[in-house]
């Protein structure tokens, strides 16, 4: 009732002289009816224990006995790597490999595939602790002489949302192998979390957060997200409170990391300089007086206190004339100017833009510097404006009557007569 492959096995029963086929559970076997009682047959190479079945021409019959096939234990020389993570392919080394039946890593069962007599490819299972490798075939098992350790896979943060919030708002966390994470950290803070599954997490932004990473600690290690996670900005103070156009605004706060915009009075500054708890700017030209507004991916913020955009005088052209001179005062911080003085005099003017203002010059106008006024503040002109009394000058010009060539230079007669006052 057992035998190897090759022996040659004596079947004994009835009507066995119709026999057409003759197989060892899927295996064709050569046979021999010796008489109607008797067969013979030799086990075929690869069959495995099992139960016969007879084919005649008309039906077909299989035994109620068992035959057990014996055959060579399987081997285990090696196998590589001897570390890894669930879902790493594991490659044994020996024989005997041809029966595999089950491979386990432990108490888990792995999926497997047969490459050749001497080598065997696994799959380390989802579920595997570091522990023994068996093989079992249906002719015995082997069990490796050292232990595959399971490494601990690493989690992995793959996206959050959402990416912007204030404290106490709740994010979500999507990645994997999350049931390792020990710790969640919004930049330096710790935060409560629950592990919904392996592969999401529910967590909240905790108090005194600020924009930054979100870190996943672990026993091995740490994950950090390639991305920001923003909060609100915070200003709590600038300086100075007042000051031209093209000066430094130093802005003091908190999460100004992400800026991507700077209003003063509702006019974009150019950003000179961005750090999490500071902005430098500079003034633009245009700034009006107003609030001085932030806006980071989590919004815009501004300031309730008021930024004083003061008036400056580069120059004033021309700087002497006669009544009803046309004077050019050029400059900045114009758009709001409320007054223009030449001395003491207040004069009417004309805004041409925010760094041009035009004045005419009246009658009763003196000597002087010129200044302009706007809410917050004055500037005041280096130069002083010469008020001079129109001269009644009148010029005659008179050509010599000789020709004029290349040989012989052009002469002219100029009368200048000079009517007074001076």
């Amino acid at each position: 009732e057992q035998g190897q492959a090759g022996d040659n096995i004596i079947v004994e029963g009835v009507n066995l002289s119709g026999v057409t086929e003759l197989f060892l559970n899927d295996d064709a076997a050569d046979f021999e009816v010796v008489a109607d009682t008797q067969l013979g047959f030799t086990i075929p190479d690869e069959s495995t224990s099992g139960f016969l079945r007879l084919v005649t021409p008309t039906d077909e019959y299989t035994s109620d006995i068992e035959l057990g096939v014996i055959g060579p234990e399987p081997v285990i020389d090696s196998f590589t790597p001897a570390s890894g993570l669930p879902g790493t392919r594991v490659q044994f080394q020996g024989i005997h490999f041809v029966h595999v039946e089950s491979v386990f890593f432990g108490d888990e069962e792995a999926t497997f595939e047969s490459a050749a007599e001497t080598q065997l490819t696994a799959i380390v299972p989802t579920d595997a602790e570091t522990g023994l490798i068996t093989i079992k075939t249906a002719f015995g098992e082997s069990v490796t002489e050292s232990e595959f350790v399971v490494e601990e896979p690493s989690p992995t943060l793959d996206s959050f949302s959402p990416g912007v919030g204030s404290i106490g708002t709740q994010v979500t966390l999507l990645g994997s192998y999350f049931n390792g994470v020990s710790g969640v950290f919004f930049g330096e803070k710790e935060t409560s979390f629950e592990v919904v599954a392996d592969s999401q997490i529910l967590t909240s932004v905790p108090v005194e957060a600020i924009t930054g990473t979100i870190r996943l600690v672990y026993s091995s290690g740490e994950f950090v997200s390639d991305s920001l996670f923003y909060l609100p900005a915070e200003i709590e103070s600038f300086d100075p409170v007042k000051a031209p156009p093209g000066a430094q605004l130093t802005i003091n706060g908190s999460n100004f990391t992400g800026t991507s915009k700077v209003r003063i009075g509702g006019k974009e500054a150019e950003i000179f300089s961005i750090e999490p708890d500071e902005l430098v700017v500079i003034i633009p030209s245009d700034a009006l007086i107003g609030t001085v507004s932030v806006s980071t991916p989590a919004g815009a913020l501004a300031t309730e206190l008021v930024f004083g955009v003061l008036p400056f005088i580069q120059e004033i052209s021309p700087v002497a004339g006669p009544i009803g001179t046309l004077v050019q005062v050029k400059g900045g911080g114009f758009t709001e100017v409320q007054t223009a003085l030449i001395g003491e005099l207040a004069v009417a003017f004309t805004i041409q833009s925010h760094n041009l203002i035009e004045i005419t010059v009246p009658s009763d106008t003196p000597s002087g510097q010129v200044t302009v006024v706007n809410p917050v503040g004055l500037a005041v002109s280096d130069d002083s404006f010469q008020l001079r009394t129109a001269a009644d000058l009148s010029l005659e010009v008179a050509p010599a009557l000789n020709p004029s060539s290349w040989q012989f230079p052009n002469s002219f007669t100029i009368k200048v007569h000079n009517a007074g006052p001076s």
